[in-house]
C-alpha cells in the first residue's frame, strides 16, 4: 500500500468532517459556500480514488464483496 492511498481514506474522513462543518453554518457567506462546494467536491473524487484502489484489490486477490 502507497502511502498515497492512505492519505486518501484519511482524506475522506477530513473532507467528511469539513463538509460537516460548513453544512452546519446557519448563515454561510458566500465564500463558506464555496469551500463547502470543495469540500463535497474533494469527498467524491477521494471517495471515488479509493473506491478504485479497493476494487482492484478485491479482483487481485479474487475476493468476492457480495457473496
Amino acid at each position: 500500500m502507497k502511502l498515497a492511498q492512505i492519505a486518501d481514506v484519511f482524506a475522506i474522513v477530513g473532507f467528511s468532517f469539513l463538509v460537516w462543518y460548513f453544512a452546519s453554518i446557519e448563515h454561510p457567506s458566500p465564500t463558506e459556500y464555496g469551500l463547502l462546494a470543495f469540500s463535497i467536491a474533494g469527498l467524491v473524487a477521494d471517495t471515488f480514488f479509493t473506491l478504485q484502489i479497493l476494487l482492484s484489490w478485491c479482483i487481485y486477490y479474487n475476493i468476492r464483496l457480495l457473496g
